[in-house]
């Protein structure tokens, strides 16, 4: 009988709310107590981004470079590309091709990323992280090659994860055109330098 009334009593309550609320007098919520700890996530982010204009350069520079997106919408690719520029920027840099991490691995930590900062995602895909990293002109890259066995490598860790922050290396990109080079794998990279040990 004790739950029923308490029941009872939260009705009262809600209803008596909701009656505030609907004649505009609703009261202010009501204050934590002064001994409660509240935790927020701080989302911090880079802002020293390219603006629409250079957007625009980059992905028209880069988008011929990646797998194709089938899409009857023909701004979505460039949309994607935006947003998942948005995340790359804030990937901390690494000296050589990061082999931990598969590309769908990478476009999963990119969703949620962006989700976590209200952005939409239903445009971003495979295709707009590798376009652009390699727009950014400052993260090294593996491509994906089937003959080869060889899968895309990014030498970036998640934000958060250390590594170098980005420069402003997309600014060359722009002016030149031009993309860095592919590197080796990194399993070939770790090879090399274990011959050079060992020999």
């Amino acid at each position: 009988m004790d739950r029923i009334a308490e029941l009872e009593a939260q009705a009262a309550k809600l209803a008596a709310e909701i009656a505030a609320l609907k004649a505009g007098k609703a009261a202010p919520p009501p204050s934590p107590p002064k001994d409660e700890v509240r935790v927020l996530q701080i989302l911090d982010e880079r802002r020293d981004l390219p603006n629409l204009d250079q957007m625009r350069k980059l992905f028209d520079i880069v988008r011929h470079r990646v797998p194709e997106q089938k899409t009857h919408d023909p701004d979505r690719p460039f949309r994607g590309f935006c947003a998942a520029a948005r995340y790359v920027a804030n990937c901390g840099r690494i000296a050589a091709p990061n082999n931990k991490y598969s590309l769908g691995w990478w476009l999963d930590d990119m969703t949620h990323w962006l989700r976590q900062r209200d952005a939409m995602t239903i445009d971003i895909t495979s295709s707009s992280f590798i376009a652009a990293v390699l727009a950014s002109g400052d993260i090294l890259f593996v491509p994906h090659d089937a003959d080869l066995g060889r899968v895309w490598e990014f030498a970036i860790v998640p934000p958060h994860h250390g590594g170098e922050p980005a420069t402003e290396a997309w600014k060359r990109v722009v002016e030149t055109g031009v993309v860095i080079r592919p590197s080796q794998p990194a399993r070939l990279t770790e090879q090399r330098s274990q011959v050079r040990i060992y020999s």
